[in-house]
C-alpha cells in the first residue's frame, strides 16, 4: 500500500515561521495604506464642506456667520450650517469617527474629542439637532462678530468675509478635537501628545489653562494623519498641514505666521521630531 507523504513537524513549524515573518512585514504597510485611504476620504469631506460654505457665502452677501457669545450663543457653525447639509457623514473624519461621549452631554467636559475620537455628542441648541458630533472645527477668526469684543477681541482680530488677500494660506475649517479654535501667538503648547488627552482638558496638573478659548491653538495641533491634519482654506482648496506647518498658517489678521517655534510657551522636543512644513 502506497503511503501518503505528509509534512513533518519541523516543516510545519518552518512554514508557520515564514508566514509570521511575512505578516510582520506586511501589517505596518497595510496599516499605513489604510490610514492613507482614510486621509483621502477626509480630504473629500472637506472638499464637500467647501461647497457648503460657498453656498452659505452666496446666500449671505459673501459674509461669514455672525457670532455672539451672550446667553444665546448664536452663530455657532454647527447650528447655522445644519440647514445647508443635513447629513452627518462628511462632518466625520474616518480617523476620528466615534464620539468621545456616545451617551450625550450637557455642556463642556466630555464633549471634547481627541486625535482618534470625535467631539460630542452635543446637546440640542438653537437649530442644532440632538446628538451632534464631528471631527472638524472652524477657525474662530473666520466669524463676523455680532457683539462688541467677541471673546475679548475687537473686530480687527476677525476676517469677517472670505475676500481677503492671502486666502490660500488662511484655514477656514480643519481637523480639530473641538468644534472651534482661535489660534494666537501667545498660546501655550502642550508638553507632549500623551499629555494633551485627556489630562489638561479635565483638570490636568500641568496644562489646566489649555482648555481655555484663549489657548486653543492646540485644538488643531493633533497628529491625526501621519504627522499632519487636513484643512479647507478660504480659497476653497484642501490640503494637508504638517504639524510644524500649523504654526505657519495665517490663522487671523493678528497672527504672525513667521514667529519662531521655539519662542512659543511650552515648546518642547516632541514637536522637533516632525519634518519641516512643505
Amino acid at each position: 500500500m502506497k503511503k501518503t507523504k505528509a509534512f513533518t513537524l519541523i516543516e510545519l513549524l518552518v512554514v508557520i515561521a515564514i508566514i509570521a515573518v511575512l505578516m510582520g512585514i506586511l501589517m505596518p504597510t497595510l496599516s499605513r495604506v489604510r490610514n492613507q485611504a482614510r486621509g483621502v476620504v477626509c480630504k473629500t469631506n472637506l472638499k464637500q464642506w467647501g461647497s457648503v460654505w460657498a453656498m452659505y457665502f452666496s446666500d449671505n452677501n459673501n459674509k461669514f456667520i455672525k457670532r455672539n457669545n451672550n446667553t444665546t450663543r448664536r452663530g455657532r457653525w454647527i447650528d447655522v450650517m445644519w440647514n445647508y447639509y443635513k447629513s452627518e457623514d462628511f462632518r466625520i473624519c474616518p480617523m476620528a469617527s466615534k464620539p468621545m461621549n456616545p451617551t450625550g452631554t450637557t455642556a463642556g467636559g466630555d464633549d471634547w474629542g481627541s486625535i482618534t475620537r470625535a467631539w460630542g455628542l452635543l446637546k440640542p441648541e438653537n437649530d442644532r439637532p440632538e446628538s451632534t458630533y464631528g471631527s472638524y472645527g472652524i477657525n474662530f477668526w473666520c466669524y463676523q462678530p455680532d457683539q462688541e469684543n467677541l471673546m475679548d477681541r475687537d473686530d480687527s482680530w476677525y476676517w469677517k468675509n472670505p475676500d481677503v488677500r492671502g486666502s490660500a494660506n488662511i484655514p477656514l475649517f480643519a481637523d480639530c478635537y473641538f468644534f472651534c479654535a482661535a489660534p494666537e501667538n501667545d498660546d501655550t503648547i502642550p508638553k507632549d501628545m500623551d499629555e494633551v488627552f485627556p489630562n489638561f482638558r479635565n483638570g490636568g496638573s500641568d496644562n489646566d489653562s489649555l482648555a481655555s478659548h484663549n489657548d486653543s491653538l492646540n485644538r488643531f495641533l493633533i497628529d491625526r494623519h501621519q504627522g499632519s491634519i487636513n484643512a479647507l482654506y478660504l480659497d476653497f482648496h484642501v490640503d494637508d498641514i504638517r504639524m510644524k506647518g500649523i504654526f505657519r498658517q495665517k490663522w487671523g489678521p493678528h497672527f504672525d505666521e513667521n514667529k519662531s517655534l521655539s519662542s512659543y510657551s511650552g515648546y518642547d522636543e516632541w514637536i522637533e521630531r516632525y519634518p519641516e512644513p512643505k
